[in-house]
């Protein structure tokens, strides 16, 4: 128990948690609308050491889909959309209104602090959280007392536009959230807020006979490829989506959450712990 609320805690005979759809914990899923572009939330477990001391943990967070009925299968298309458009982070920045921390096999390596107070003997508690470059989240704290509890919040977004991937400025995203405001450089090394290298080309690409990747849909790939490119994405996060082209890129983005809302019904968050 942890104030007024009580919680499950793991133990040798029951390994994992599966988390349940409740008042105080839903995803914004207690709407029978669901989840949809502009959803948003945060949900939050705790690390609980049985020793004290030092203590690492490797975390495994993702997001699964299924279909309905749950047992039938997904189309391949509709899983990898599922991974550029439902995502999961490990912080929120009010003040600039930006996340920070991607938990995606698209990220790249980013550490972050978490400051948990003062411990018992009234010595600053903390821990850091790093994404390694072969894609672990890694948490370690120096010295964690035994029985207390340590809290990492998730926070998940359906970025409703497709500005929210490549603009710097809320100004530009009519006041909705950045996902990327900092551009890779010395001065922002390991930032949890940089984009990754890599992502804007990996938004381009499209392989022979597709009609999707994990970012946009098309119904012609030549089309497509000749439209988006890396070049075009990258001149759009400088200007600010001052460009004619800003809107055709939009339909295949939202092309992208229209097939992949007809796809999936149901979303599974699993985390594992190490």
């Amino acid at each position: 128990t942890i104030g007024e609320k009580s919680y499950v805690i793991t133990e040798s005979s029951k390994s994992s948690i599966r988390w349940a759809i409740t008042e105080p914990s839903h995803m914004e899923n207690l709407q029978k609308t669901g989840i949809s572009p502009g959803s948003f939330g945060e949900i939050t477990f705790y690390i609980v050491p049985n020793r004290a001391g030092a203590l690492t943990v490797t975390l495994d967070i993702s997001l699964e889909g299924a279909a309905s009925p749950p047992e039938a299968s997904l189309p391949a298309d509709a899983l990898e959309l599922l991974k550029g458009h439902v995502l999961l982070f490990a912080d929120f920045d009010r003040d600039r209104q930006a996340y920070g921390g991607w938990i995606s096999e698209d990220a790249k390596p980013w550490h972050m602090t978490l400051d948990y107070g003062v411990d018992v003997s009234g010595e600053p508690s903390g821990a850091t959280l790093r994404r390694t470059e072969t894609g672990s989240l890694i948490w370690t704290a120096d010295n964690v007392q035994m029985d207390t509890a340590y809290p990492i919040t998730l926070y998940w977004i359906w970025p409703e536009v497709l500005g929210e991937y490549l603009f710097q400025d809320t100004k530009h995203t009519g006041k909705l959230p950045l996902l990327f405001p900092e551009d890779a450089g010395e001065e922002n090394e390991g930032s949890p807020y940089v984009m990754p290298d890599g992502l804007l080309e990996g938004m381009c690409r499209a392989d022979e006979g597709s009609l999707s990747n994990r970012y946009f849909k098309w119904s012609d790939r030549e089309v497509f490829c000749r439209l988006v490119t890396e070049e075009k994405l990258r001149e759009l996060r400088e200007l600010g989506g001052y460009s004619p082209d800003y809107g055709l890129l939009c339909e295949y983005y939202n092309s992208a959450d229209q097939y992949l809302g007809e796809s999936i019904r149901y979303l599974g968050l699993c985390v594992n712990a190490q």
